[in-house]
């Protein structure tokens, strides 16, 4: 029995049903559907539909949270595009769907948002998309017209587009769809505990995956201009992904052994963090980066290439440096400034520490996704 309008409207909040729905399984985006797991799913009742495909270790996130109660459900998926595997995974996606019937059917990135969006639904079930950055603005020839094409094909069959960035948003209205269909809601970040002491070594961190839009090359080639001038500068690529063989290959090849370290895959990234003097990101495109966000959380300086996504964020000389798009040897200097002037890299630190705290919160993150749910819910 429930007793009270209190206790009813737990019970309505508890008892409705989202269908989160992900391909891409790493990086920001498996970050982002942490959080909504985590931090959700004492409000909702939530059920997630994921593929190991691209992520074997993303089965150490389903194992913690079915023991939250989390029902998962794996169907695999190819990131790239595959026509048999996408229409058995579509079936599957539908009967399961079918099978529940949620509430909401909130889809996470670009495999997950076609998919989601090709099949039949509820007619009461809300489609939610969050693109996580779209893809075809960084594509170009035959590549970008099908894919946007693509997008503008499914944007009937979205209720609700989610925009990480004031780019992205503008993006969405400017080519694909109008803007009473977007929702603005920014990444959020848990506030880690500052360390005490200085840093223990001349430490530059570059957590990313082994993927071309993270510009992993570009990397490379500022770490090599920073050694020439300051070899005892280090550099830590701390990631994996599809070309990280290519990096160690890269790496080695360069010369830069002994001041790059590829420890692949890193469990405890606060410790990386806490050690970093700065960190860099070399991005050819971004949404909103949780590597900027994270570092600034944890009062690290960021050292980064002018670029939309990156540069809302981060406002050159306050949170850090900015350098030309792709210019590394501007972005090398900057590190190298910044190691150099200790003083102004705690002052930059503490700016993009504060500019978390005001705005770019786990908890502020969590608040805007459960009014969102509930608004569409009800």
């Amino acid at each position: 029995m429930i007793h009270g309008i209190r206790d009813l409207h737990q019970y309505q909040r508890n008892s409705m049903k989202i269908l989160e729905v992900l391909e891409a399984t790493e990086g920001g985006t498996r970050t982002h559907l942490d959080a909504i797991c985590t931090g959700l799913a004492r409000d909702f009742e939530i059920h997630l539909v994921y593929s190991l495909n691209r992520s074997p270790s993303y089965a150490a996130d389903i194992e913690r949270y079915e023991q939250m109660g989390i029902a998962c459900h794996e169907i695999p998926m190819q990131r790239k595009i595959a026509v048999l595997q996408d229409r058995k995974a579509a079936r599957a996606l539908s009967r399961l769907i079918r099978e529940l019937n949620p509430r909401i059917i909130h889809a996470h990135s670009s495999k997950a948002g076609y998919l989601s969006r090709t099949i039949d639904r509820p007619p009461s079930a809300v489609l939610v998309y969050t693109p996580h950055c779209l893809y075809f603005p960084h594509q170009k020839g035959l590549r970008r017209f099908l894919y946007e094409w693509g997008e503008t094909r499914l944007e009937p069959a979205t209720d609700v587009y989610i925009a990480v960035s004031d780019e992205e948003k503008e993006m969405l209205i400017s080519r694909v769809t109008t803007e009473d269909k977007i929702r603005r809601i920014d990444n959020g970040v848990s506030l880690p505990n500052l360390p005490s002491s200085d840093k223990p070594e001349q430490r530059v961190l570059f957590p990313a995956r082994a993927v071309r839009q993270k510009g992993w090359e570009f990397f490379l080639e500022t770490a090599e201009s920073v050694h020439g001038k300051e070899p005892d500068i280090h550099f830590v690529f701390a990631g994996t992904g599809p070309q990280l063989r290519e990096v160690s290959d890269r790496v080695r090849k360069m010369g830069l052994s002994d001041c790059v370290s590829l420890p692949g895959f890193v469990e405890d990234m606060d410790t990386e963090y806490t050690n970093a003097s700065l960190v860099a990101v070399t991005s050819r495109w971004e949404g909103q980066p949780y590597s900027v966000l994270e570092a600034m959380s944890y009062a690290c300086p960021v050292a980064a290439f002018d670029i939309r996504g990156i540069n809302e964020i981060v406002t050159h000389g306050r949170e850090g440096l900015l350098a030309p798009p792709f210019n590394c040897s501007v972005l090398a200097d900057h590190i190298i400034r910044i190691i150099r002037d200790p003083d102004a890299a705690r002052t930059m630190g503490m700016n993009g520490r504060m500019k978390i705290e005001e705005r770019y919160t786990r908890k502020q993150f969590l608040d805007s996704m459960r009014t969102l749910y509930e608004e569409l819910a009800g």
